[in-house]
């Protein structure tokens, strides 16, 4: 039997990806990976991990899309699991 990967080894492979589609001159596709990512790395309880992919998103996604919008919902949803609803970061 395959060893199973460890859901932070999810989180970084997403992130790596996302990374190398923006660098690709993807952004739109970037943002996609990265909000799948940030979603499993909810689901699996891994709040903290979850909001690097989705703050990169959200910087590559135009919050007028429904991208974007869909974006900045996991980010909020992400935040006010982790308790921090309402704090900005530079």
């Amino acid at each position: 039997m395959a060893p199973q990967a460890e859901p932070f080894d999810g989180v970084e492979h997403g992130l790596t990806i996302g990374r190398l589609l923006e660098e690709g001159g993807e952004p739109y596709h970037a943002a996609e990976v990265l909000v799948a990512t940030g979603r499993r790395a909810l689901a699996s309880g891994l709040i903290g991990l979850a909001e690097a992919p989705l703050r990169t998103a959200a910087t590559l996604a135009d919050e007028a899309t429904p991208l974007g919008v869909e974006v900045r919902y996991e980010l909020g949803r992400a935040l006010l699991l982790a308790g921090q609803a309402g704090t900005r970061r530079k």
